[in-house]
């Protein structure tokens, strides 16, 4: 510690893996407990360290509380060696606010090379014995140390600005600076403050949340805080303004014909917004099961009956649904026409252990007039021998094209992952190929083909950053376009940042691939530790090209109607043709349709005869 090389300041307490043979490391800085109690301290290490804590923020008082005389020994809060007069057992009673001078040491020899301290309430369960990335060391929110301010500068250059806004409506703040010396700015911390007082969490440039009347007339600021200096933003004033406007219908859209999405301008009434009476699809024609209402608060997912299945052009009429403010403003009736569906085929559903891994109930939905689809899920990852994960999908024989644009994907991990993925079944340790991305930074922000070769075995991957000479390419975010191509066995992953130029990523071929495979969308959120965690990715024009002849898909006869679905493709046109018998001499018409790669739904209004044959004719470019 006398003779140092180099110096690093770290926002949390885990060293960096890596970074050289043969030295020695010292962490050392004062640990601020969030709140009052016992704490235990851990640690874990690559090679030998020991750990040493003040009763107080005088390091001459520190005394030795967890050491490690090995490699990737399991985590340990003991230290054999402490005099037991300066030990008081491994709980050490804190309190909030107060500053404990805490130092960790490092000895490494050769090979890899990190040390993990780990703070613990007394009665939680000890860490995880296994890499650093997988547990939670001390964050760099409970430190304060002492650093060189000199040429330290913090310039905002976007102040907050006064907000007017309706009660429940969003609010955001925001804050930028540019900080000096580069160094200085990896290390920047944000706390918002309202009336003078931090609020708890709000600790990113940009500050978001939903206005109450009691907040009209409250200030906010933001305080920047690097090593050495705390400068605070200029304050800002939110004026919030009474509703008395009942709720209104935004979009409607369906995932599938089997539930509807309706979004709506505010939030809503819990109990209003999810009675099933409140509803009519198609003025009563159509059953509904259940009424969810979304994490958002004003969406709403309705479930259809067992049996029932709606095609594009449904009507949908809510009646009194009131919003959330203390008025409950309601409207007697909202009525939306020309609902549309994203893939009549399409079912969904976790894969995994539903309530284990993943232990977030994942969902997808769709509630516009775009082919847009947002799915929620958990999971411990799409990955190893088996995994958890939610995903979209319907079932393809023989080969295939599928394109989709994920257009945003909700950082929870580095390696949260969606995109596409064809797989063998619905087993959680199923054979699968999947082109997928992984979110931006501090995501891990690349291109990712992966695949398991067979049932329960581990996987294999193929991106920048383990195979040399591959595409660096980075998604373009929202246009992280992903393509997964099957041809026999062999499967391609391509990526694009437009839709249209694409850039092969890498093939992998499996003969053991089933004929028929689970095709379609996946996401999962790489933490499984609460179902209070996941992933949001949300997906954009979905295609998916089969080859040969263009084939009648997902028919569906209900009320007297006919209609049915296509896939097809860019610049043919297709005729929709049908006959009574199949002994009459000639076909009609019933519709012609241009295709644009994407799936084509056709309707057969009724009344119909007891018997009717329909086919796809390709009439042209």
């Amino acid at each position: 510690p006398g003779s140092v090389d180099v110096t690093v300041y770290y926002t949390n307490f885990n060293s960096r893996a890596g970074f050289a043979d043969n030295y020695g490391l010292r962490m050392w800085g004062w640990f601020v407990p969030p709140t009052n109690g016992n704490y235990v301290i851990y640690v874990r290490s690559d090679d030998y360290s020991e750990v040493w804590m003040s009763p107080n923020d005088d390091p001459a008082q520190k005394f030795l509380i967890a050491m490690q005389n090995g490699a990737n020994q399991e985590y340990t809060n003991q230290a054999a060696a402490s005099p037991p007069e300066k030990r008081y057992g491994t709980n050490y009673n804190l309190v909030a606010g107060e500053r404990y001078y805490l130092e960790a040491l490092l000895k490494e020899g050769t090979g890899g090379d990190y040390i993990t301290v780990v703070a613990k309430a007394e009665g939680e369960d000890p860490p995880v014995n296994a890499v650093p990335a997988t547990v939670n060391p001390i964050p760099g929110d409970w430190f304060c140390c002492w650093a060189d301010r000199n040429g330290v500068a913090i310039d905002i250059t976007t102040q907050p600005q006064d907000v007017t806004v309706l009660e429940t409506r969003p609010v955001t703040f925001t804050v930028a600076a540019n900080i000096s010396p580069a160094d200085r700015a990896a290390l920047v911390r944000y706390q918002w403050l309202k009336n003078g007082v931090e609020i708890p969490g709000a600790r990113a440039a940009t500050y978001s949340f939903r206005a109450d009347y009691a907040d009209n007339g409250a200030v906010y600021k933001c305080r920047i805080t690097v090593p050495g200096l705390t400068v605070e933003s200029d304050e800002a004033t939110l004026t919030v303004l009474q509703d008395f406007d009942p709720p209104q219908i935004l979009s409607v859209g369906s995932l599938n014909g089997r539930q509807i999405g309706i979004v709506f301008n505010e939030p809503l009434d819990p109990v209003s917004a999810t009675e099933i009476a409140n509803y009519s699809i198609n003025d009563g024609a159509v059953g509904i099961s259940k009424v969810e209402l979304r994490l958002d608060g004003q969406s709403v997912i309705v479930h259809l009956g067992p049996s029932e299945q709606v095609a594009p052009g449904y009507t949908v009429k809510t009646y009194y649904i009131a919003d959330v403010t203390p008025q409950h403003n309601a409207a007697p009736e909202l009525t939306y026409t020309g609902g549309t569906v994203v893939r009549s085929s399409w079912l969904n559903q976790d894969i995994g252990t539903p309530g284990v891994d993943p232990v977030f109930a994942g969902s997808a939905f769709a509630g516009t007039n775009a082919p847009r689809v947002e799915v929620y899920a958990g999971g411990s990852d799409i990955w190893n021998v088996a995994d958890g994960m939610h995903c979209v999908y319907e079932m393809v024989t023989g080969d295939f094209d599928a394109i989709v644009r994920v257009e945003s994907l909700r950082y929870v991990d580095p390696s949260t992952k969606a995109g596409l993925i064809a797989r063998d079944s619905l087993d959680a340790s199923s054979r699968h190929v999947a082109m997928l991305v992984m979110p931006p930074p501090p995501g891990r922000n690349l291109f990712v083909l992966q695949w398991r070769p067979e049932p329960g075995s581990t996987c294999t991957s193929r991106h920048r950053e383990n195979t040399p000479g591959v595409p660096t390419n980075s998604p373009a975010w929202p246009n992280g376009w992903v393509r997964l191509k099957r041809t026999g066995s062999v499967f391609s992953g391509l990526f694009s940042d437009n839709g249209q130029d694409w850039t092969l990523l890498g093939t992998y071929t499996n003969a053991s691939m089933a004929a028929t495979l689970v095709v379609g969308l996946a996401a999962s959120a790489h933490n499984n530790t609460s179902t209070n965690i996941y992933t949001v990715a949300v997906f954009n024009d979905y295609r998916l090209q089969l080859t040969g002849p263009p084939k009648i898909l997902n028919p569906v006869y209900a009320g007297t109607s006919f209609w049915a679905d296509f896939e097809s493709v860019a610049g043919l046109t297709y005729e929709v043709q049908y006959k009574n018998s199949l002994t009459d001499p000639d076909w009609t018409v019933l519709t012609t349709i241009q295709g644009d790669g994407t799936l084509k739904t056709f309707t057969d209004l009724g009344p119909l005869p007891p018997t009717r044959f329909y086919r796809l004719r390709v009439v042209g470019p």
